[in-house]
Formats: structure tokens, C-alpha cells, sequence
């Protein structure tokens, strides 16, 4: 997407912090045994209070509002009946339109184990996965997924 002038980096600005505030509050409410469906609804909800539309079911026709994937599935998973178990590494993408304007964020979330405080995956799984969306300039970065 090419930003032409203040107004469009204004609006970009704005969808950016909603995207990336869905993806705080849908990392917050993770708990075991919720199914990847119930935080994708979590997701839907957040974005069209703001008057947003999930990008992936606008623009794809993907079947949920956010991509939630799960340990071994890296991203773009599908919001389905899998529950989501302590140790659990939970991808979590969220991309929406809102006035004509796109952004795209995600970040990863370790489900905590048992005990509160150790966070964990499956043995022999090593994952990290954070991305933003951003717009170049000449004098250099703004990063509006922040």
C-alpha cells in the first residue's frame, strides 16, 4: 500500500492501533481449554466495536476473523474446536480494514503450565514470531502497530 499524503497515514495509524490492541486483548484472555474459536470471537468482536473489518474473511474469504495457530503451526491457522492446553505456543494474527486502510500484526503467547509460571511448548519446538506493519519514509521507519 502506498501512503500519499497525512490523511492516509493518519487512517493507517488508526487501524494499526486497533489491530494491535486486538492482539493484546486476545493474547490476555488466552486460558486453557478455550477453543481457538471462542479467541477468534474475542477478536471479531474487538475489531467491529471499532468499526473494523477482518481483513482475511474481507479480502479471502478465510473462515474466521483472525488466524490462530497453534505449537507446531506456525501461522494461519484456522479458528476451530481445538482447545487450547497449558504449554500451548498460541500464534495469534490479526489483520483488518477500516476506512479503506489495512494493517496486519501477530505475535506469539505462551499458554502457562500448570503451575503459573513456567511457560512452555512441546519438547524439541522452538518458535518466535512477531510482525508489524509499517511505513517507510525518507526519513525512516513508523511502525503503527505499536
Amino acid at each position: 500500500m502506498t501512503i500519499e499524503n497525512g490523511n492516509q497515514l493518519d487512517l493507517l495509524r488508526r487501524v494499526g492501533s486497533v489491530v494491535a490492541a486486538t492482539c493484546r486483548l486476545m493474547g490476555s484472555r488466552l486460558e486453557p481449554g478455550m477453543t481457538t474459536r471462542e479467541l477468534d470471537g474475542i477478536g471479531r468482536a474487538a475489531l467491529e466495536k471499532e468499526g473494523c473489518r477482518p481483513a482475511p474473511e474481507l479480502m479471502y474469504g478465510f473462515p474466521g476473523a483472525t488466524c490462530i495457530s497453534i505449537n507446531h503451526a506456525v501461522a494461519h491457522g484456522i479458528p476451530d474446536d481445538t482447545p487450547i492446553r497449558a504449554g500451548d505456543m498460541v500464534n495469534i494474527d490479526v489483520s483488518a480494514e477500516c476506512d479503506g486502510v489495512f494493517a496486519d500484526t501477530g505475535a506469539q503467547f505462551a499458554e502457562e503450565t500448570d503451575d503459573g509460571w513456567t511457560l512452555a511448548t512441546e519438547p524439541d519446538i522452538l518458535t518466535a514470531q512477531y510482525e508489524h506493519t509499517l511505513v517507510v519514509t525518507r526519513r525512516g521507519p513508523i511502525v503503527v502497530t505499536v
